[in-house]
């Protein structure tokens, strides 16, 4: 017997118990969140409905779920990609002022109509 409390029952050898249960209005609602649960394949939420329904569950250790596992890790690794691209890339004021302090005074760098002259005599030559 699963309960605690067994009592006879009109044969000698046949015990019953009086395991706690649910009122169905109660239960309903919960398989249906324990079926939805199933079939989207959440089994951290499988697994805390069934500690919530069953009196006495308790799992050993974490979810072992290869499926679940994965997708955690994918799931890690998307947040990790949108944080990258969420990241506030440089303005144009900004790399102006990025090439401005790295041009050193009587260079080409510092002279960008004088690279277009020369470009223009390269292409000129080929």
């Amino acid at each position: 017997l699963i309960g605690d409390n067994p009592t006879p029952s009109t044969h000698p050898r046949i015990m019953t118990a009086r395991d706690p249960s649910l009122p169905l209005a109660d239960l309903m609602p919960r398989l249906e969140a324990l079926n939805t649960a199933l079939e989207s394949g959440n089994v951290v939420k499988v697994r805390n409905l069934l500690q919530e329904m069953v009196p006495g569950y308790q799992p050993e250790g974490a979810v072992v779920d290869w499926v679940h596992l994965a997708n955690a890790a994918l799931s890690a690794d998307i947040a990790h990609l949108v944080h990258e691209v969420s990241l506030p890339q440089p303005t144009a004021s900004a790399n102006e002022a990025r090439l401005k302090r790295s041009k050193k005074p009587g260079t080409a760098h510092a002279r960008p109509e004088k690279l277009e002259e020369i470009s223009a005599r390269r292409a000129g030559q080929g």
